[in-house]
């Protein structure tokens, strides 16, 4: 029973990180229908940001902020000079994505090489839940991601922008037409999306190391993020993280560590089956006060 509780509050934790992953790209799909390979990469740029700013002796919180805003001007550049000029296509926008994805990663080798890279853990020390002892750095990683996506939903449900934002998600061309700048709150959005997944790939790279291609696991689990807990919800995106996490490590803890992508793609094969249209079918992003 030990071991099933604590399988379920790590499951938790991953969770909280496996919903930073994917909030920017549930929200950037929602609005702008722009399936984006490259948000791993956002993760990969965030992740190497911090390590390498932690590493010369900068404090981790003043590291996520300023891997933030590196991530937050390089997505907006994207999204001007890259993205916005596939709007009427998404198949451009993808491919031009899966470019970036593909650029980022190779700079990344280039820069860095295939040496793992990694952060000395901040704190040793374990809380205690439930009778169950947690690494309290595992813990605070899993409430800071959480922390994240509830101030990105928080900003997206009752801010003035906020409102511009579902307007836009709800119909293009009307909120054009009201005189909506409609270009900058497409970029704004895109670039905070990626500005947070930064933040997580900060997250990630405390708890595992950093290489060239740590890009990928980030992406393939933000999609099924998305798609378990339906594409542009946020709350749906809180949810399915949760069930991503408790999943795999109740599999990893009780059949067997090999075949963790198995259990997150069963997981997904299953929502797709029973509720196609995601577990939260309503697009929440776009819905109004």
């Amino acid at each position: 029973m030990d071991l099933l509780w604590t399988q379920i509050i790590m499951g938790l934790v991953a969770g909280g990180i496996f919903a930073a992953y994917a909030i920017g790209l549930t929200v950037t799909f929602g609005i702008i229908d722009i399936i984006n390979f490259a948000h791993g990469g956002f993760v990969l740029v965030g992740a190497y940001c911090t390590v390498v700013l932690v590493n010369m002796g900068v404090s981790f919180p003043v590291a996520v902020l300023i891997s933030f805003a590196v991530v937050y001007l390089l997505a907006s550049l994207a999204e001007r000079g890259l993205f916005r000029q596939t709007l009427s296509n998404p198949i451009n926008g993808l491919i031009i994505s899966v470019g970036l994805l593909a650029i980022i990663q190779n700079t990344a080798l280039g820069l860095f090489g295939t040496r793992v890279r990694t952060i000395d853990p901040w704190s040793f020390d374990t809380v205690s839940i439930l009778g169950i002892s947690v690494s309290e750095q595992r813990l605070m990683v899993g409430l800071l991601g959480f922390a994240a996506v509830v101030a990105y939903w928080g900003v997206i449900r009752f801010t003035r922008f906020g409102l511009q934002t579902r307007a836009l998600a709800d119909n293009r061309e009307v909120a054009s037409l009201m005189g909506m700048n409609v270009g900058r709150v497409v970029n704004i959005n895109f670039a905070v999306g990626a500005g947070v997944a930064a933040v997580a790939g900060a997250l990630m790279a405390t708890i595992q190391p950093v290489t060239a291609f740590s890009a990928e696991e980030p992406t393939m689990i933000a999609f099924m993020v998305i798609i378990i807990g339906t594409m542009g919800s946020i709350p749906g995106v809180l949810v399915a993280g949760i069930l991503l996490g408790v999943a795999t490590n109740l599999g990893l803890a009780f059949i067997s560590p090999s075949y963790a992508l198995v259990y997150q793609f069963g997981l997904v094969a299953l929502v797709l089956i029973l509720k196609p249209e995601g577990l939260l079918a309503r697009k929440v992003v776009s819905e109004r006060p």
